[in-house]
This record gives structure tokens, sequence and C-alpha cells, in this order.
């Protein structure tokens, strides 16, 4: 998992509770179980996260030809999932 999403993770963590350090032994498990638990959940809750893509197309010709697909359909794809975008209300 990225160290993006275990940051995201520990600053939940930290936003429900105390303000102590939330430790890890070396390995990368979080010391305290309940933690531990919650981290095994957000990770599997994000691995769950599928989303189906529209078709693309090609556009140009030749060694310029690149395979694309609209802003817009991606984004209802990605809604339509239950995923919210950054910049949304």
């Amino acid at each position: 998992m990225s160290d993006k999403m275990r940051e995201e993770f520990e600053a939940w963590v930290l936003s429900g509770r105390s303000p102590e350090p939330v430790n890890k032994f070396i390995g990368g498990d979080y010391q305290d179980e309940i933690v531990q638990a919650g981290w095994k959940g957000w990770q599997t809750s994000r691995q769950a996260l599928e989303v189906e893509l529209p078709s693309g197309f090609s556009c140009g010709e030749g060694y310029f030809s690149q395979w694309v697909m609209g802003a817009d359909e991606v984004e209802s794809s990605i809604r339509a999932a239950g995923i919210r975008i950054k910049g949304d209300l």
C-alpha cells in the first residue's frame, strides 16, 4: 500500500483520539491491535474500489496516434462507482 494511503489512515486515526503517536513495529504493523485491525480494514476497502472506465477511441494517425477517453465519461464512471471526485461538493 502507498505511503499516501497510510498517511491518510493515520490522520484519520489521530482525528478521533488523543494526539499520541501511532506506534509501529519494525515490520510496519501497528502496536495497538485495534489500530492494526483498522489498517487492515482500510486497506481492504481501498482494494475493493473498482471503476469500469468507458471505451476509449483512437485519435490521430501513425506515430501521433493516441488512445483517449472523454473526461465527462470518465468522471461519470467514477461517480457511478460511488467515489467522490476531489473538488466536488
